[in-house]
């Protein structure tokens, strides 16, 4: 295909996607001679980075590419279960305490394509679990950008490895933390910033954390065991064999044995006489404490994922 004909093919694709009907032949003159310099046979290669310079310099927006970020924004709205008591389709049922946070950012429409990135996050307490994230692969650019983890965890590693894998495909990325003074939460970002997004198969993912030495970190230490429970008249009193983990006013996840968690409070620490926590009664029964656990909400781990839509010609 020479200059002649790529120039009415460029006409063809503004018409087609724009209804632009005139473009200048200088202009496009301009940027064929740039691409193929001392290319003198017709290359298809270079004849899509022709199109694709010319579609970078259209005075109109590209619509298509808008109208179909904005279904897929759609979708993952519908998708999305907003009530953490129920199970979502897209959750493991073995792993009911895993949440999906979204941030939808507005999206802008310039002349020059620009990544417009948006924010889901992973709440978990659980180490190896997996997802099926809504979030299409094959449409998205996909990035863990950060992680946040209880305070305790540097101590026991320098860094920590998140393996994010399809069971084909592997990605594992490496971060290190920020120093945050006074914080329930360190954050730990990539060592460098050159780390390549997800490149899976498919959408359902398994997620690991380890250390140095790429052992599994152990989470399981902060889910505690709930020994007795006394019921009050406005509060339920609650003991433990790992009370320190918990200080007044910290919120917590009282999990029932079916899995089901039920948020709440700690009122009064093990710090005064009875040794015991005290917390809120709300429109809980005794029965929920049977064969139950509980979690303080500071010991969870969140994964923050920036996306944006694959650039196409």
């Amino acid at each position: 295909m020479n200059s002649n004909d790529l120039y009415n093919s460029c006409l063809k694709m503004l018409n087609d996607k724009y209804n632009i009907t005139n473009y200048p032949k200088e202009q496009f003159i301009n940027i064929y001679n740039n691409i193929y310099k001392d290319n003198v046979l017709p290359d298809n290669n270079l004849n899509k980075l022709v199109l694709l310079e010319v579609k970078k310099n259209i005075t109109e927006p590209d619509i298509e590419l808008q109208l179909n970020e904005i279904e897929k924004l759609r979708n993952s709205i519908l998708s999305y279960n907003p009530n953490p008591n129920l199970k979502s389709a897209d959750i493991d049922d073995d792993k009911p305490n895993i949440e999906f946070n979204y941030t939808k950012q507005p999206i802008q429409i310039s002349t020059n394509y620009t990544p417009r990135y948006k924010t889901f996050i992973i709440n978990t307490f659980k180490n190896n679990f997996k997802i099926n994230s809504s979030i299409d692969i094959n449409t998205f650019i996909i990035y863990p950008c950060c992680i946040s983890v209880p305070i305790e965890i540097k101590n026991k590693t320098p860094y920590i490895i998140l393996s994010i894998n399809d069971g084909v495909k592997f990605n594992n990325y490496t971060y290190k933390p920020l120093s945050i003074y006074n914080a329930t939460w360190d954050i730990w970002k990539p060592i460098t910033k050159d780390y390549i997004d997800l490149t899976l198969n498919t959408n359902n993912w398994n997620i690991s954390f380890y250390d140095f030495l790429y052992n599994p970190i152990e989470l399981n230490d902060y889910i505690v065991i709930i020994d007795d429970v006394l019921e009050n008249t406005n509060s339920f009193s609650i003991n433990t064999n790992k009370n320190h983990y918990f200080n007044i006013n910290d919120k917590i996840k009282i999990i029932k044995k079916n899995n089901e968690y039920i948020e709440n409070k700690i009122i009064s620490d093990s710090n005064s006489d009875s040794n015991r926590l005290f917390i809120q009664k709300l429109d809980m029964n005794i029965n929920d404490f049977i064969n139950s656990k509980i979690i303080n909400i500071k010991h969870h781990i969140s994964i923050t994922f920036k996306y944006h839509l694959k650039q196409s010609l």
